[in-house]
């Protein structure tokens, strides 16, 4: 019994001798991934989304949509009816810069905020300065998105992030629409030729309009035969009118001379390079379509006037038509996306090299629209030739 009692007695000691320092590795080693749970998540300021902006110290009335992508800001402004502008800046912490500018209606205008992200998230205030000398301040307040961005991180990749900086994914290129057209010169002698000019339009809805640039390279098809006078390949050249397009031209000659009946097209393809905001694109010769260069629309009365010109030997004939999506589609102005809408439509017949105004007819939708959006829709404009396929272009309805 002594034995068994100095046994007992000895044992404990003995046991809390190994199972306290494992307790104690147990304790750190939770401790340890608690820490990494909570490296892997971090909670930074935000000020994506949208705001309601200044009445006061000076600066105009206007809502701001904003989108941030690792510290930078981008999106539009706008006032009631009045300008419209991109957004650029930053947020660091808590400090954010946003400028507007340039305006529509005033290209060479630009403002700048400087200010500071309340604690919640909800609301922001600082100094304002433009580049023409005005200054003042500034408060905005939230109606949309989230005051903050949390971002997790898998355990098995907490190592190698912090070894390797993380891999940007390229933003996408911006659509374009291309149209390519040839007017033979000098028909029925042997010195004839056709003058292909290409036009690349930006064919997003995303403003300011940008317009595209970059070469354009021309190829003979494999069932065809003539070649170039010079060079086939042309550099893009924005469009004098103020236009979301830019054009070059080419020379092709049939082989043999006056092999392509007057009226058709040489069988030749153009291809777009693209650019670093611009998508690569590819188009043969169409039927003789219009020149629409004009960015901006103004509705007159239950109207819409459209300057178009026939750059073809032959007349150019067909339909066009303003559609609004989107938001844009939306009457009660939700941020869900609305079916496509037709806001005006009309017929267009133009003279061989003449200039014409078209009037294309509001619908009531259309009208109800232009309402609801104080006279500023983005919309597309879709031009059909009486033969072959539509092109499309962006362009603003006031």
């Amino acid at each position: 019994m002594h034995r068994g009692g100095t046994c007992a007695h000895t044992g404990v000691p003995r046991l809390a001798a190994w199972l306290l320092p494992l307790l104690f590795c147990l304790l750190v080693a939770a401790a340890l991934v608690d820490g990494a749970t909570a490296d892997a998540t971090t909670t930074t300021p935000s000020v994506a989304g949208s705001w309601s902006c200044c009445g006061a110290g000076g600066a105009a009335e206007q809502s701001f949509a904003i989108t941030e992508s690792g510290g930078s800001l981008s999106g539009t402004a706008s006032t009631s009816g009045g300008p419209f502008s991109p957004i650029s800046g930053s947020i660091s912490g808590t400090s954010v810069t946003i400028v507007t500018g340039p305006y529509t209606t005033d290209p060479g205008y630009t403002a700048t905020f400087l200010g500071t992200l309340s604690a919640n998230g909800e609301s922001m205030s600082g100094t304002w300065s433009s580049n023409v000398g005005q200054s003042g301040t500034w408060s905005a307040t939230r109606t949309s998105g989230s005051p903050t961005t949390t971002t997790e991180t898998p355990p098995e990749k907490q190592t190698k992030e912090k070894e390797e900086p993380a891999k940007k994914t390229p933003k996408g290129k911006q659509p374009t629409t291309m149209i390519v057209f040839c007017n033979q010169e000098m028909p029925d002698t042997p010195t004839a030729y056709f003058e292909c000019t290409v036009e690349v339009i930006n064919a997003s809805l995303t403003e300011p309009l940008a317009v595209p640039s970059g070469s354009v390279s021309f190829a003979v098809n494999p069932s065809g035969s003539g070649g170039f006078r010079g060079s086939n390949v042309c550099n893009l050249k924005a469009s004098e009118l103020g236009s979301n397009s830019s054009f070059c031209s080419v020379i092709y000659l049939a082989v043999p001379p006056g092999s392509i009946p007057i009226g058709s097209q040489p069988p030749i393809t153009g291809t777009y390079s693209g650019d670093n905001v611009f998508a690569s694109n590819k188009a043969e010769p169409r039927s003789p379509l219009p020149d629409v260069p004009q960015v901006n629309a103004q509705a007159t009365g239950p109207n819409v006037p459209l300057t178009m010109t026939c750059p073809s030997q032959t007349v150019c004939t067909g339909t066009a038509q303003m559609t609004a999506t989107g938001t844009q589609a939306s009457a009660k102005g939700s941020a869900a996306a609305a079916a496509t809408v037709v806001v005006a439509s009309g017929r267009y017949s133009i003279p061989a090299h003449k200039k014409a105004k078209v009037k294309l007819r509001l619908t009531s939708r259309g009208k109800a629209l232009l309402k609801k959006h104080h006279h500023h829709l983005v919309l597309t404009l879709e031009i059909k030739p009486k033969s072959g396929a539509p092109v499309s272009k962006a362009i603003v309805l006031k």
